[in-house]
């Protein structure tokens, strides 16, 4: 029987309503809330730490290594900037003002809240913040 199938999911306890084991003959009403746990293992992403070049009461500026993804999408939820950002300094909502590519490392600004990210945006629609790259090669090219 495939993983997918609902009856898989209910025979093996990984349906609930209201945090309550389901039978095949349960009936959901209005308002019920259904839960269905998933086993899921994360792509591996780097272990060099989250460098945090700079904060304040409002801000991060961290030094993000290639390897993670900024925050969760895809196959990526806990292994992301964001969540551990946000488990380890126990913040509970953050607000990444750029965005680097997963395999792109640098410099972020992550505001700690909604009216800081704002004003970043604004700066940055405004010029007053811009995004560099630098490309390191290796290897002799012709003139």
């Amino acid at each position: 029987m495939a993983r997918s199938n609902p009856r898989y999911a209910i025979e093996r306890g990984l349906l609930t309503i209201n945090d309550k084991p389901v039978t095949l003959d349960t009936i959901v009403k209005t308002s019920d809330v259904i839960g269905h746990k998933i086993h899921r293992h994360e792509p591996p992403c780097t272990d060099q730490p989250i460098g945090i070049v700079h904060e304040d009461q409002d801000l991060f500026v961290i030094d993000k290594p290639g390897g993670i993804p900024v925050h969760p999408a895809g196959r990526f939820r806990h292994n992301t900037v964001i969540h551990v950002l946000k488990k380890e300094r126990n913040i509970p909502k953050l607000f990444p003002a750029n965005r680097l590519d997963l395999p792109t490392s640098g410099l972020m600004l992550i505001a700690k809240n909604p009216e800081r990210a704002k004003q970043l945006e604004r700066e940055m629609s405004a010029g007053l913040i811009r995004k560099e790259y630098l490309c390191r090669v290796d290897g002799e090219f012709p003139e």
